[in-house]
């Protein structure tokens, strides 16, 4: 085998704990416009094993969407994915605190997909708890799409990519919003 592409949430475990043939190593996939993703690195702080410190290899991230069948109105399978949406978006700011995976820090309900209509019962919440929610994500609203970023998940990007280097943190920060902002 010469080459594997995965589509997953860093850090692989398969990835953090085997033992790798010498010359094992990360591609770096150049960032184009590719629509949707968005430009990422792995850092040996992912990989302490296979990329030496300091040492970044250029990849792109992969939006992670929940996506529910148009259910028709007032039917029994609709109530239950309305059920399903009402608890989840509710309980979303429990689930980001400590204690539950730290990737729902990053889950931003009000992004849109361009091309792909919100659950309507999804919509309704959101245009219910708009005022509530517009503080905590300068995207939240129903047209937002996943190029309008937070510049707080952004951040957080950014410390993800460059762990305990502020410097570096602070322009990949400034070089992400100033793409976000030509692609306006």
């Amino acid at each position: 085998m010469a080459a594997v592409v995965f589509v997953t949430s860093k850090p692989v475990e398969a990835f953090t704990r085997a033992r790798w043939d010498p010359g094992f190593k990360f591609l770096p996939v150049p960032f184009e416009d590719f629509e949707l993703y968005l430009p990422t690195t792995l850092t040996s702080s992912d990989y302490p094993q296979l990329i030496p410190e300091g040492e970044r290899i250029n990849t792109i991230a992969v939006p992670t969407v929940l996506a529910a069948y148009n259910w028709p109105k007032g039917t029994d399978r609709y109530k239950r994915v309305a059920r399903l949406t009402e608890n989840l978006f509710s309980r979303i700011d429990k689930l980001r605190e400590a204690g539950f995976h730290p990737k729902w820090k990053e889950v931003n309900i009000g992004a849109g997909v361009p091309g792909l209509n919100r659950f309507p019962a999804a919509q309704e919440w959101l245009d219910q708890n708009a005022p509530a929610r517009a503080a905590e994500n300068a995207t939240g609203s129903a047209g937002a799409t996943l190029r309008d970023i937070d510049p707080e998940l952004a951040r957080t990007f950014a410390r993800r990519a460059a762990p305990n280097n502020r410097v570096e943190q602070e322009l990949l920060f400034k070089e992400f919003m100033e793409w976000q902002r030509q692609r306006r």
